[in-house]
């Protein structure tokens, strides 16, 4: 009886954490949403703000935003990024790599610019 009580409040409130974590996503990345028409999957969309967001981006920064909770391994994280390489590089976007220290966009200006980013993207 309690519970059934409880249930839409717990699902209000289960609302409002998904939309704060979007919201603070957002703020990680500096602002940059990538264009729909790019057709990245939430995983890559995270992983590309990230890259923007910050001139290298270590494999641990990256579990970290997508699996807060979870460790993920790093071939999971290897497998988000080949794809992310591959959607990107018909656009002329490389990501750039060395082990055991992280990622990197090659022309993050060029990113911004294709995306017709805010100005304030930092």
């Amino acid at each position: 009886m309690s519970a059934t009580r409880e249930a839409p409040a717990l699902r209000r409130q289960l609302g409002e954490a998904r939309e704060r974590i979007r919201q603070l996503e957002g703020e990680l990345a500096g602002g940059f949403v990538p264009p729909e028409a790019w057709g990245l999957t939430r995983g890559e969309t995270v992983i590309l703000q990230l890259l923007v967001a910050r001139p290298l981006v270590s494999m641990e920064a990256i579990r970290l935003m997508l699996w807060p909770r979870e460790r993920a391994g790093d071939e999971v994280i290897y497998a988000h990024v080949v794809r992310l390489r591959r959607k990107l590089a018909p656009l002329g976007v490389a990501i750039e790599s060395k082990r055991h220290v992280g990622y990197w966009l090659v022309d993050r200006e060029r990113v911004l610019a294709m995306a017709g980013a805010r100005e304030g993207a930092e």
